[in-house]
């Protein structure tokens, strides 16, 4: 078995959006989510639910007299559970209280927080879309994150399946384009089963936001119709979590739009925005669901400040890269506290990546850059991975993302290797050994070294040696699972090859 790596020797405009809040710009005005430590039952005759797309049941306040006592003076606009008919027992027992004297919240919080058999009580975070729009106008290459990754490669292994549900919660999905294959949409903000922003790419860029996570993740692969995404055959679930009155990248609804994807069918959440206040309602959300994937946006801040979705358990964050596999100036990164865990093209090499976006036409298309960018193109992977093995769990699919990936430096993890990670999954299934490997860094000067390491999987078999190839560096071969660090004297492009030799076992 073989692997090949080319290595190459060689001797942005950020735009922020303004979020209107009457009290606080970080948390939602009016809203406070809690947690009781003991389920409290209801009765039957109050389980009305008309809605199998809500999953809320709205509470009497008076049932519960501490609680009552805590908010007395306060005018209340609605108590409910918001989680309650998706049957996870912990959501159950989660709380949300609206109210309309803003500048008691800090105040209301603390006191729930103190009654007896209250877990825990917060605010609710805005979180914020990863965005950094590009210019219009287009030059280069279209094609670079996808075939930076490998794509052409992996997509001999698979194309995707339309089996495997990729969901994009985000401010909004154009989810009738042309290059996209629908499943499901929803629009969690404004209570209907239309996903579409209120305005076109044209009027407001921004609310092209999530139509453009939705082409990098699921647009359909050989269809004679714009761009294929790296997901290709897998299908869309788009829900919109921004009402159409507010700011384009401000969603309200995000805990609303996770839950409903993963109650209909989501295989994996793709979540391209972030905060850095955490919630342990969302933590909670998602740990309901183990079975499905969930990533997310490192954020855009060119920091080591902690974004959350991303950096909650079970959730793999992924930061950004340009094309010549150096951290993108904007992105994320790990400091004291590691939350990103692979990278993805996300940079603005070549304009940006191009997408879809909501034109009147039902088929426009433009270039984004951002995390944003970099966590829906990261998912269609994980798209194409479930396509393989449909039973792969979480964990399975973020230790095969890591082994594959390519060691780039950054402080960010791997970034993610198309080909590599199909094998890792084609390893699990067949017991056949996956040569794998990365090297640090990939981009140098000549006279400059190269250290490399061995991330093969065995498939069950014992791997009795690792005969590697280094044509134009010092040594030019290595038998053994650990390189020297080589030493290339020239600027040219070279391959490196691992080959490995197994012992084959036979049971009888």
């Amino acid at each position: 078995m073989k692997k090949k790596l080319s290595l190459l020797i060689w001797c942005i405009a950020l735009i922020n959006i303004a979020f209107a809040q009457t009290y606080s710009s970080n948390f939602l005005d009016g809203q406070i989510m809690f947690k009781l430590k003991k389920h409290a039952p209801v009765s039957q005759n109050r389980l009305t639910r008309t809605d199998k797309n809500f999953f809320s049941l709205e509470e009497n306040l008076s049932d519960y007299p501490k609680i009552e006592a805590a908010l007395v003076g306060t005018h209340i606009t609605k108590f409910e559970r918001p989680s309650y008919y998706t049957g996870k027992t912990e959501l159950m027992k989660i709380y949300r209280v609206s109210f309309s004297d803003f500048s008691k919240i800090d105040a209301l919080v603390k006191a729930i927080s103190q009654i007896e058999g209250v877990e825990f009580a917060e605010k609710t975070p805005i979180h914020k879309t990863n965005l950094i729009p590009n210019d219009p106008q287009y030059t280069g290459s279209n094609r670079w994150y996808l075939q930076q990754v490998g794509a052409e490669q992996a997509w001999n292994i698979s194309t995707g399946s339309s089996n495997i549900k990729v969901a994009i919660v985000d401010n909004a999905v154009f989810a009738d384009h042309t290059d996209l294959t629908t499943f499901l949409q929803r629009d969690v903000a404004d209570n209907d089963n239309d996903a579409t922003p209120p305005q076109d790419a044209n009027t407001n860029f921004t609310w092209s936001h999530g139509t453009h996570c939705a082409g990098l993740a699921t647009a359909d692969i050989n269809n004679s119709i714009g761009m294929p995404s790296l997901g290709g055959g897998v299908e869309l679930i788009g829900v919109k979590c921004t009402p159409d009155n507010a700011a384009a990248g401000s969603l309200s609804y995000s805990y609303q739009g996770v839950e409903w994807a993963c109650m209909n069918g989501a295989n994996v959440v793709s979540m391209s925005f972030g905060s850095p206040s955490s919630s342990q309602s969302y933590q909670i959300l998602i740990n309901s669901f183990p079975n499905v994937v969930f990533l997310a946006a490192a954020g855009n801040d060119n920091n080591t400040t902690l974004q959350y979705p991303g950096a909650y358990d079970n959730v793999i964050c992924v930061g950004s890269v340009d094309a010549n596999d150096s951290r993108s100036s904007f992105s994320n990164y790990n400091g004291g506290t590691a939350y990103v865990d692979i990278a993805s093209p996300g940079g603005y090499s070549n304009g940006g990546l191009l997408s879809t976006v909501y034109t009147a036409s039902g088929n426009g298309y433009g270039k984004m850059g951002g995390t944003s960018m970099a966590t829906p193109f990261a998912s269609g992977l994980v798209g194409l991975m479930l396509s393989i093995k449909p039973a792969m769990t979480p964990a399975q699919i973020e230790a095969c993302l890591l082994s594959s990936g390519v060691n780039i430096g950054g402080n960010m993890g791997p970034r993610i290797d198309a080909l590599a990670a199909l094998q890792c999954v084609q390893s699990s299934l067949t017991g056949d050994p996956i040569p794998a490997f990365s090297g640090t860094p990939l981009s140098i000067t000549p006279g400059q070294t190269v250290s490399f390491s061995d991330n093969s999987g065995d498939g069950g078999n014992a791997i009795t040696n690792w005969l590697w190839s280094f044509p134009g560096g010092t040594p030019s071969s290595f038998n053994g699972q650990n390189p020297p660090t080589i030493t290339y004297a020239s600027a040219g492009v070279y391959d490196v090859t691992l080959t490995l030799l197994i012992l084959k076992v036979h049971s009888h």
